[in-house]
C-alpha cells in the first residue's frame, strides 16, 4: 500500500505533499453515442415477460469497470470501496479515472476519519494499481482487486432510448409497457383476437405466438422518428 499527501488531524485538514505526489483526476472521457434498433426488423425472435420487445433510438454509454468485491485502500488513513461499478470519467498519463455510478448498481467510497474527501478511484492502464484519490490530489494505493471492464448508459450524457417490453398474456389479450428514456412506463393492452399486429407511436409489431411468459414476434417497423 502506497500513501501519498493525504491525512486529516481533528477536523484540519494538513496536507502532506511530497514532491511529484500531487494528482489530479481528468474529466476528459467522451460519450460514446450509438444507434441501437434491436431486434432487427423482419428477425423472428422470442422473450420472456419482462424482457424488451423493441429498443429502438440512441444510447449514450460510458467505459465503466465492476468491482467484484469491497476492499479497503490503506489502513490508519483509508479508503473503503464498496462491490459495484464505477463508470470512467478520464484519462491522463498512464492512468484512468472511475467515480461511482449513480444508480443501484454503483459502487460507494467511504474515507476513514482521517482521511482527506475522497474524489475518484484511480487504475493504472496495465490495471496493476487501484488508488483512492482525494480532493487535495493526495491518493492511497494498493494492488487492484478483480474486476470486470464493461459499458454503461449515460442518461444524464444525451441520447433517447424508447422500448416496448413485454408483460405477459391474459386470455386473447396481451399486455406490453412503452418507455421513452427515463420517462415513467406506459401500459397498453392489445386483444389478439381483433388483429396479430399490435402498434404503437408508429413502431408495429406482428405476434407469432404469445402466452402468459413469453411471446414469439417480428418487428415490422421500429418506432417513428
Amino acid at each position: 500500500m502506497r500513501v501519498c499527501g493525504i491525512t486529516r488531524l481533528l477536523g484540519v485538514v494538513l496536507p502532506l505533499v511530497l514532491a511529484g505526489c500531487i494528482t489530479t483526476p481528468q474529466y476528459n472521457t467522451p460519450v460514446q453515442v450509438q444507434q441501437v434498433t434491436a431486434p432487427p426488423p423482419g428477425q423472428t425472435v422470442t422473450v420472456t415477460v419482462g424482457e424488451d420487445m423493441l429498443r429502438d433510438g440512441t444510447v449514450a454509454n460510458r467505459p465503466a469497470i465492476r468491482l467484484h468485491a469491497p476492499l479497503t485502500i490503506g489502513g490508519l488513513l483509508s479508503y473503503t470501496v464498496s462491490a459495484g461499478i464505477y463508470t470512467q470519467v478520464g484519462a491522463a498519463d498512464g492512468a484512468v479515472f472511475y467515480r461511482p455510478e449513480d444508480t443501484p448498481e454503483g459502487g460507494r467510497v467511504q474515507a476513514g476519519a482521517l482521511t482527506d474527501p475522497f474524489e475518484a478511484l484511480m487504475l493504472r492502464s496495465d490495471g496493476a494499481e487501484l488508488c483512492g484519490v482525494s480532493t487535495l490530489g493526495g491518493k492511497l494505493c494498493t494492488a487492484a482487486p478483480p474486476y470486470d471492464r464493461l459499458t454503461r448508459p449515460d442518461p444524464q450524457a444525451g441520447g433517447r432510448l424508447q422500448t416496448l417490453t413485454y408483460g405477459g398474456r391474459i386470455g386473447p389479450v396481451i399486455r406490453v409497457s412503452y418507455r421513452d428514456g427515463i420517462l415513467p412506463p406506459v401500459e397498453a393492452q392489445y386483444d389478439l383476437t381483433e388483429s396479430p399486429e399490435i402498434t404503437y407511436r408508429g413502431a408495429r409489431i406482428r405476434v407469432t405466438e404469445a402466452t402468459g411468459q413469453q411471446i414469439t414476434y417480428q418487428v415490422i417497423q421500429p418506432f417513428g422518428r
